[in-house]
């Protein structure tokens, strides 16, 4: 599990790197916005993947130990949050504006 948490946490921070490097090359304080948005969203998921790692080193070095069971509820509760928030939850980056269905402006 936590090859690929690691792997993820990767492919997150090279994604967050391009948004932010697109970002100045936006004309517009709508396209600006929208990449500090998702910018600042990949940073978050960036931060619940570290402590999904952490919670995961954490079990590992627990096992066979009287803490192997807090560790474990600790582990989950990490992947629990991390479906919960970002699983669940459509990540809309344009909340603030309105926009015509019938026109798309």
């Amino acid at each position: 599990m936590a090859h690929n948490t690691l792997t993820l946490v990767t492919q997150l921070s090279g994604l967050r790197i391009l948004v932010l490097a697109n970002r100045l090359g936006c004309d517009t304080d709508l396209a600006r916005g929208v990449h500090e948005r998702l910018a600042t969203k990949l940073a978050k998921m960036i931060e619940a993947q570290r402590r999904i790692l952490a919670a995961d080193h954490v079990f590992a070095a627990a096992r066979g130990t009287v803490d192997e069971e807090d560790a474990f509820f600790d582990q989950h509760d990490c992947h629990a949050a991390w479906y919960g928030i970002w699983l669940e939850e459509p990540i809309a980056l344009l909340d603030k504006y309105l926009v015509d269905d019938c026109t798309c402006e």
